[in-house]
């Protein structure tokens, strides 16, 4: 497929400067940012203690994406300052078009990794440099782009899939799966423009509680009510556990992020992505209202992270399924819980079950 050339802006505060800085270029790119990060400062900055949650706060890579937009916009976001030491973020970002949006929404952690890696870059160029100007050339190049090839990125989900099981998938987010030769195969079967970026840091220890039988479920139970009624209620997002191993977070975010398409699939929603460490874990966040403040603070606020009503977190043991399941007592969630109990489904059927049973596929 033919690369799609990708549209660079920055907007935020940097220690070399004393007030805002901002790309030329893209006008309404620049006022959307401007407007989700003033109201996310202004929520962040009514609690005290706010300053300490600002700079802990962890960088993200994101996303916004239109199940019928054909412009997509992906970013970085890093807590920052200016040169009074007033806080504010500091955002890369870039914009592209998207021929096929239901399908690349999907997908679009694969085609996106090395974009979010180059916008991670060039933020860390401009908080170092004792001037901006030395960032400018990498924050404004032109000749960027992607390669959002459906066919190639749906191999290399499928490839994943069919090579892997529950068991291993429950293994790799708890950070107890490890096979070199098997993992070494993988990064070398993934395409040149999916590199291993989702994102670099490694938390201290595994999950605590989580199995892929129960966050499946509960995936379903949750989004079920969409395929009829809409996201117009959907006002939470959701975190899903990603690997310790940042060399398999590009393809479990894709799986988790393709199956909540399809719950989408028929309606006009932007979603958000973020993929973050939260609480030293890795997570994809996803949610339905586009760029909203109240989604970015419950990302990057550690302050809010504790019964949180904006985030349904899924990372976790999900106990509620089991009373979900005996109260509803409906024939396909019993068969799909009985078959994710097998360590050895492969992810490829249980995928499709999942289908089968919350969408009818």
């Amino acid at each position: 497929m033919t690369a799609v050339p990708v549209e660079l802006a920055y907007f935020g505060k940097l220690p070399s400067r004393g007030d805002f800085v901002r790309s030329a270029r893209h006008p309404a790119l620049l006022h959307l940012l401007d407007r989700w990060l003033s109201q996310t400062m202004d929520g962040m900055s009514a609690d005290t203690g706010w300053k300490q949650a600002f700079d802990t706060a962890p960088a993200v890579h994101f996303a916004f994406l239109g199940s019928r937009s054909k412009v997509g916009l992906a970013g970085h976001l890093v807590p920052s300052q200016d040169a009074s030491g007033r806080r504010y973020p500091f955002v890369t970002a870039g914009s592209f078009e998207v021929a096929h949006p239901n399908d690349f929404i999907g997908l679009s952690p694969l085609p996106l990794a090395r974009l979010w890696t180059r916008l991670a870059t060039s933020a860390r160029l401009a908080q170092t440099a004792a001037d901006l100007s030395e960032a400018q050339p990498q924050l404004t190049a032109d000749h960027v782009e992607i390669r959002p090839d459906i066919a190639v990125m749906q191999a290399a989900l499928k490839g994943y899939l069919q090579h892997h099981t529950v068991g291993d998938l429950d293994a790799q987010i708890a950070g107890t799966w490890f096979d070199e030769e098997e993992a070494e195969g993988l990064r070398a079967s993934r395409p040149a423009s999916v590199p291993s970026s989702i994102p670099s840091s490694l938390p201290p220890q595994g999950w605590n509680g989580f199995s892929v039988r129960r966050g499946l479920l509960a995936l379903g139970l949750l989004l079920q009510p969409v395929v009829a009624q809409g996201t117009g209620q959907l006002a939470r997002c959701l975190a899903l556990p990603l690997p310790v191993d940042a060399g398999l977070r590009a393809e479990v975010a894709a799986f988790w992020l393709h199956l909540v398409a399809r719950f989408v699939a028929r309606w006009d929603v932007e979603l958000a992505v973020f993929f973050v460490l939260r609480q030293g874990q890795p997570q994809v966040v996803i949610g339905f209202k586009g760029a909203s403040a109240a989604m970015l603070r419950s990302v990057i606020d550690p302050s809010v992270a504790v019964g949180n009503k904006d985030l349904i977190d899924l990372c976790g043991d999900c106990a509620w399924v089991e009373t979900a399941l005996a109260e509803r007592g409906d024939y396909g969630l019993q068969k799909l819980s009985g078959y994710l109990q097998d360590p050895q489904m492969s992810l490829r059927q249980a995928a499709a079950t999942f289908r089968e049973v919350f969408l009818g596929e």
